[in-house]
């Protein structure tokens, strides 16, 4: 994907060299829907979003035959990246199913 960053709220992170992090897209993107780049992230779900999507494609890793997994922003912008690390890693050291990775995810026990 590229487009021209002139005009567009880009154009300043670009100038300054200062990250943006928006974490919630889709309120984000109800809010600027002409963002042509936000648009193309929500259409083509390049940030995954849905816990059980990412669980699932680390279960599916795991699967093909991977030994682990390299997981950034949906660990760090995570409501509760403690119980999300602990999910993957569930699946990823014991072989849990997506399943009870979710139940770890929605554990009310204190971690």
């Amino acid at each position: 994907y590229t487009a021209d960053a002139e005009g567009s709220s880009l154009q300043k992170v670009f100038e300054d060299a200062t990250p943006r992090i928006i974490n919630d897209l889709e309120a984000y993107y109800a809010e600027h829907p002409d963002s042509e780049s936000t648009r193309f992230l929500m259409e083509e779900k390049i940030l995954l979003g849905r816990d059980r999507e990412i669980l699932e494609m680390v279960k599916g890793a795991i699967e093909a035959g991977g030994a682990g997994v390299s997981i950034g922003r949906n660990v760090f912008q995570h409501k509760d990246p403690t119980r999300m690390v602990k999910a993957i890693s569930s699946i990823v050291h014991d072989g849990a199913t997506v399943e009870t990775a979710l139940g770890i995810l929605e554990s009310k026990e204190i971690m």
